[in-house]
């Protein structure tokens, strides 16, 4: 047999078995996507945002772009000195980071950087220069003492050494 033939072998085998599973209505074709409920007029209001949260356009099209209509409750609940820029070269805010720790259960310095947000790829240092001031932002709302600011900073730093 070619890998072709075998290819389309298999596929009829796995239609024929997938055919043969009852198949229920889906629930989640009528589900709204977390924070997608009133994004389309958020996004015809980027001005009006900027203005009103003291932050630049370009910052609120990054929270439209990765929160949606969640944007409000995340420029809302954050304290007013964490809605500033985390770094001159990044579009993200040191509220986005509170957010993470304080309403996502984000829970160390990895989590933020690597998988919360997209620091560690966006950074040109991999968040290195960040890593400070992310685990000083979230020991607050996690409770942290030194050692579990020193042990999540080190985490994060053998992590980007590999």
């Amino acid at each position: 047999f070619s890998s072709r033939r075998r290819h389309t072998r298999f596929r009829n085998v796995t239609e024929v078995q997938t055919c043969a599973l009852p198949i229920s209505d889906s629930c989640t074709e009528s589900l709204s996507i977390v924070g997608a409920d009133g994004y389309s007029v958020l996004k015809n209001q980027v001005d009006r945002l900027a203005k009103t949260y003291g932050v630049s356009k370009d910052v609120i099209k990054h929270l439209l772009n990765r929160y949606g209509s969640l944007i409000s409750e995340i420029l809302a609940e954050t304290p007013k000195e964490y809605l500033v820029k985390l770094s001159p070269d990044l579009n993200y805010l040191k509220a986005e980071i509170w957010y993470a720790a304080t309403y996502e259960g984000a829970l160390s310095v990895t989590d933020i950087m690597a998988r919360r947000t997209r620091i560690n790829f966006e950074s040109d240092d991999q968040g290195r220069s960040l890593i400070d001031e992310v685990a000083r932002i979230i020991a607050g709302p996690l409770g942290w003492g030194k050692s579990e600011i020193e042990q999540s900073k080190n985490e994060y730093l053998s992590l980007v050494k590999r």
